[in-house]
């Protein structure tokens, strides 16, 4: 298990790296974009979230969650490197769809594996402890990306996206390396997975607390991009 958690450690660290983030707006300025359109950008982002956030969960039980690691951040990387070869708004409207839906193939399955390796081992009791490390990871990883990116931008506003898709391929390489927890099998058959969607859906509209939960996590999630890319 120790193996395992410096390997999902590592993940954390490089899978939200995104080091493009700090010249974003001036990169999409110049290469012809209004605020309008950038901030347009950032709403389909959100929409794609929502629409692909439960599937890509129900995805993740089916295939595994390792898998559905690799797959989100080999999106987010494709992504990346689609944005820094678009010249027009179309080719950056398909990169900003892969980015979210790498994004929601990356959050919640890293949990769950995180919860399910250690309930494998009679060891869920440590999984607060354990999830509090590998999101520090995560936000440390943040951080460096962040100030490469204002490094990396000076030289060249596109140098962070490409910088970015080698870190996301790093991620996948790292998630490749994961023990796949076992699970129900009755989860990972694929027969019924369209109804396992939709009951999710229902559960997340007609339970109060999850729904309140969820309106909450959404007006917080929606504040912090906004004041992100107008700063």
């Amino acid at each position: 298990m120790k193996r395992d958690l410096r390997v999902f450690y590592g993940y954390r660290l490089l899978a939200t790296a995104f080091v493009f983030v700090p010249v974003e707006v001036p990169y999409l300025l110049g290469r012809g974009l209004s605020f309008t359109r950038i901030l347009l950008l950032q709403s389909l982002f959100s929409a794609v979230v929502i629409l692909f956030e439960v599937p890509t969960g129900a995805l993740a039980d089916r295939c595994g969650r390792k898998w559905a690691l690799a797959a989100g951040s080999l999106l987010t990387g494709l992504g990346s490197l689609l944005f820094w070869h678009a010249r027009g708004l179309a080719g950056f409207v398909v990169a900003q769809a892969l980015l979210a839906v790498g994004m929601t193939l990356i959050s919640g399955p890293d949990s769950a594996w995180l919860y399910d390796r250690l309930a494998a081992l009679g060891d869920d009791a440590r999984y607060r402890g354990r999830e509090g490390t590998a999101t520090a990871m995560k936000h440390v990883g943040t951080a460096l990306a962040f100030a490469a990116g204002g490094f990396l931008g000076r030289i060249d506003l596109g140098l962070p996206y490409l910088v970015t898709g080698c870190v996301s391929v790093a991620a996948a390489g790292a998630a490749r390396w994961l023990r796949e927890p076992p699970r129900d099998r009755r989860a990972a058959a694929w027969r019924g997975f369209l109804p396992h969607v939709g009951r999710a859906l229902l559960a997340s509209f007609t339970h109060a607390r999850l729904r309140w939960a969820i309106l909450y996590s959404a007006f917080i999630f929606v504040l912090l991009r906004v004041s992100l890319w107008l700063y």
